[in-house]
C-alpha cells in the first residue's frame, strides 16, 4: 500500500493561490486537513484536493435553460412541439436569439444572420461571437425569399409595384 503524498504549506498556498499565513489559519480552524510532523505542518494531497473540488464545482456555470430562442419559423415551431423534447421557445429574432445563447440564457439559437463581407449566413458571425463557447452550428433548413401568389393574380404580378391594391399577408 502506498503512503499518502504530503504537501508543504508553501505548496498548498501555491495550489490554492493563497498566502502561506492564510493556509496556517485554515489548518488551525480545521478547514484544511493537516498533520504536524517534527514541528512542520504537512497536508495530505488527496484530502486537500477533495476539500477544494466542491468549491471548484460551485463556481462552474450552470447549464443554460432548456430554451430555443431566435428566429421564428413555423416548421421549426411544429417540429419542436412534436419532438417532445421539452424545449421551450422564445421567438424574438435571430439577433436576440444569439444574444440569449451567448448569455447562456438559451440552450439553442435559431438564426439566419447574413454576413455581407463573406456573403454567407451564420458561420462567420457564430465563429467570431461564440468561439469561446462549446457550440455546434447545424444547418437545419434553407429559406427562399419571395412572394407566394394565388394562381388568379400570379400572371398579373411581374414587379413589386404590381401588388398595389392586392391583399398582402405578412409572415
Amino acid at each position: 500500500m502506498s503512503e499518502p503524498e504530503y504537501l508543504t504549506t508553501r505548496e498548498v498556498a501555491r495550489l490554492l493561490r493563497l498566502k502561506e499565513r492564510r493556509v496556517y489559519e485554515l489548518a488551525r480552524r480545521g478547514e484544511l486537513p493537516a498533520v504536524r510532523i517534527t514541528g512542520r505542518l504537512l497536508f495530505p494531497r488527496t484530502a486537500v484536493l477533495a476539500r477544494i473540488t466542491p468549491q471548484a464545482q460551485a463556481i462552474t456555470p450552470s447549464p443554460p435553460p432548456d430554451v430555443l430562442a431566435g428566429s421564428h419559423d413555423p416548421l421549426l415551431e411544429w417540429a419542436l412541439r412534436e419532438s417532445g423534447s421539452g424545449l421551450a421557445s422564445w421567438f424574438d429574432g435571430s439577433e436576440a436569439g444569439l444574444e440569449l445563447f451567448l448569455a447562456r440564457r438559451a440552450a439553442v439559437a435559431a438564426l439566419h444572420l447574413f454576413d455581407p463581407a463573406s456573403g454567407r449566413f451564420n458561420v462567420p458571425l457564430v465563429a467570431t461571437r461564440a468561439a469561446h463557447l462549446p457550440a455546434v452550428l447545424v444547418a437545419w433548413a434553407q429559406r427562399s425569399r419571395g412572394l407566394l401568389l394565388a394562381p388568379a393574380v400570379a400572371a398579373r404580378v411581374q414587379h413589386l409595384a404590381d401588388i398595389r391594391g392586392l391583399r398582402v399577408v405578412m409572415r
